[in-house]
């Protein structure tokens, strides 16, 4: 039998499953938290949760993480410094930050020369390099000269130092030399992140007698072997979400769909068209990073469980973005929370202030970080490490009113966290989820529901329709984008995001007869917008099974919420192919009496043609070569298969009156991971 494990390391939850992959089918999941501390011990975990027999049986393990992904948000990572060649630092100065790269200051400029001549360079700024964990090396023009001058950088560094070095050119073929200097050096900063977790997983399995050699899911939904990631892994950065993708689509078997994955703090949407996850067109950026990355295009917006209910002056609902923890939850483990809340609804009837919303301390002050808060944040903090505290309390505690508590910038960086009403809460008041303390969820929601001139029932129907109404608005805008080439680089226009608000809310009128949720009369209108959609809305991850069947109902599509949809981004780890697509672009030289001929920008070297179908069947052998050598190295073992196109630039062609700017020669290939 071949058997293959299932790894998703997440912020939250390690999720783990066991496939078969002769019968397809799952045969064991299980979660766990994830321990940030020592990554090994949360994988084990989950192992331990699993069929142990069938574990051992194992051929290969398949990895997905946001570790990647969290550490570009948070501006993490190995120490990692920047070599650039022809580059002016007038232009790093107003450019670069665009693309996450540092302040030319923290950049070292080489200047042309021999390997003699560059080691003496090097020599002479020898304290640049105290403290580096790693190095990336890009020169600016390395896309025209086949990199010959970033492998001279690079033998010139064989003599001087010994740290890992990343040329740009290995990386990626594109032109555009600040981006591919950005990928270069996020690559050089995530070559300890990726290490460590790989050898976390492996000492997790190793300990369980599990030998099983590891892959890892890349950002564009394809796997890679261990020793292709330890070299780049960039190709890492959305490979959570993709992995999360992939399952959706392989449990539901649809080829055209939509794969929405509801967390606690954000929801995530993927277009699958013809069994393929759509790709971004430009590379992944995330955080302050612009790069190459082939990835696949994920929507991500502030929407889920632990999102905030809340309230305005004027007593309007609000579904915000910010998390907080759910009241049920935290009153788990403070029961006094409940008694509290109780209290507040027998004095007061409303308020325009959060009065039922509490601090919570999320982290104790770090000795370094101390000098950095004023004497009141330290206060407050030594406070709520002995328990939870209302608004008022907070107020009484450090000498002032409601209206004047100043917690802001210890919210902001992750020290204390409110807890308040949320989704969660309102889903154990409709028996749609129990698993908390129920109690305190109900109190806080009356206290709401007084606020905002609400019924208990009327407040739950509200909290859901303003999620359902929010997932619907982003369905509808991705779907916007990905048909509408202006709104992908403009984005959506304010009075076109309310036209399709609005559609819902006319849907909800029309479908119940009016419900009291919005201010769209119950009697049908002269003019009825509706935007539909064939392709299934498929959804994975903890609440979207309350929420996205009325969404679905709404868009005239299909809801799926398939079996194992808890631990859909192991499972798509586990049923990831290895794949390699390949780009060779060829491009006409322009002179003033016309186009002279083409050139064709290897991998290894460049090439020129007079014609351009010779140059175009030039592209193509380039492409399928670098195809195969390359997925060897990403770790494919028997058949390959290839499959080749080419990408015109018509929609630049059109703008530009009908001149032809260039061609890309596009190959993908695809196998097995050898079971």
């Amino acid at each position: 039998m071949n058997i293959g494990i299932g790894i998703d390391t997440g912020g939250t939850y390690t999720d783990g499953v066991i496939f078969d992959y002769d019968n397809k089918r799952i045969l064991s999941e299980a979660k766990s938290l994830t321990t940030k501390e020592d990554l090994s011990l949360g994988i084990g975990r989950v192992l331990d949760l699993l069929d142990q027999s069938a574990l051992r049986q194992a051929k290969v393990a398949a990895l997905s993480t946001t570790l990647a992904t969290n550490a570009c948000v948070e501006n993490k990572g190995g120490r990692a410094r920047l070599l650039l060649m022809g580059f002016d630092p007038f232009t790093l100065r107003q450019a670069g930050q665009g693309y996450g790269l540092p302040a030319p200051a923290d950049i070292l400029f080489v200047p042309y020369g021999e390997e003699e001549e560059l080691r003496g360079f090097y020599a002479a700024n020898a304290a640049w390099f105290a403290g580096a964990e790693a190095l990336a090396l890009v020169e600016m023009n390395a896309m025209h000269n086949g990199g010959k001058f970033e492998e001279r950088m690079e033998r010139a560094l064989a003599g001087f130092c010994d740290l890992p070095v990343i040329r740009g050119a290995q990386l990626f073929n594109e032109l555009n030399s600040l981006q591919r200097a950005a990928s270069a050096l996020l690559n050089a900063r995530l070559l300890p992140i990726i290490d460590q977790f790989i050898q976390a997983a492996k000492q997790a399995l190793t300990r369980r007698g599990v030998t099983a050699p590891l892959v890892i899911v890349r950002s564009d939904g394809s796997v890679m072997s261990e020793g292709f990631t330890k070299v780049r892994p960039v190709e890492t950065l959305l490979c959570g979400p993709a992995a999360s993708v992939l399952g959706g689509a392989y449990l539901t078997g649809r080829a055209d769909c939509l794969i929405v994955d509801m967390g606690g703090t954000t929801t995530d949407i993927a277009i699958v068209k013809d069994h393929v996850p759509v790709k971004a067109r430009d590379g992944v950026r995330i955080g302050p990073w612009r790069t190459f990355v082939k990835g696949v295009q994920i929507s991500t917006f502030g929407l889920g469980g632990d999102s905030a209910v809340r309230y305005d002056r004027d007593g309007r609902l609000l579904l915000s973005a910010q998390r907080v923890l759910p009241m049920c939850m935290a009153a788990q483990q403070y029961p006094e929370m409940a008694d509290k809340l109780e209290r507040l609804n027998a004095s007061i009837a409303s308020h325009t202030r959060l009065l039922h919303e509490f601090f919570c301390l999320s982290r104790p002050l770090r000795e370094a970080d101390k000098e950095r808060y004023t004497q009141e944040e330290r206060k407050l903090c030594r406070r709520l490490a002995a328990g939870p505290l209302t608004l008022a309390e907070t107020a009484e505690l450090l000498g002032t009113d409601i209206y004047n508590v100043q917690a802001d910038r210890l919210e902001r960086e992750g020290v204390v966290l409110r807890a308040g009403l949320t989704p969660t809460d309102i889903m154990h008041l409709t028996g749609d989820f129990t698993a908390y303390d129920s109690r305190a969820a109900k109190e806080a929601a009356v206290f709401v529901a007084g606020c905002v001139g609400l019924t208990l029932d009327k407040l739950c129907e509200r909290v859901y329709h303003l999620v359902e109404k929010k997932l619907y608005t982003e369905i509808v805008q991705l779907l916007l984008r990905d048909q509408n080439t202006a709104y992908r680089k403009n984005d959506l226009p304010e009075d076109v995001r309310q036209l399709i608000g609005a559609s819902y809310d006319g849907y909800k009128a029309d479908a119940h007869g009016g419900d009291g949720l919005s201010k769209c009369s119950s009697k049908k209108g002269f003019l009825s917008l509706r935007f539909e959609t064939p392709a299934a809305l498929v959804g994975v991850g903890a609440p979207i099974h309350v929420f996205l069947p009325r969404v679905a109902a709404a868009l005239s599509a299909d809801c799926v919420i398939p079996e194992h949809a808890r631990v859909a981004n192991a499972v798509g780890a586990a049923t990831g192919q290895v794949s390699a697509t390949v780009e060779i672009e060829v491009q006409p030289d322009f002179t003033p009496s016309g186009v002279a001929g083409y050139t064709i920008y290897g991998r290894k070297e460049n090439a020129y043609s007079e014609k351009l179908e010779e140059a175009k069947r030039v592209a193509m052998v380039m492409a399928e070569e670098a195809a195969r050598r390359e997925i060897v190295l990403h770790g494919a073992v028997g058949e390959v298969t290839l499959t080749a196109w080419f990408d015109d630039n018509t929609a630049e062609t059109r703008q530009q009156g009908g001149m032809f700017l260039g061609t890309k020669a596009v190959v993908r290939a695809v196998s097995g991971m050898g079971l």
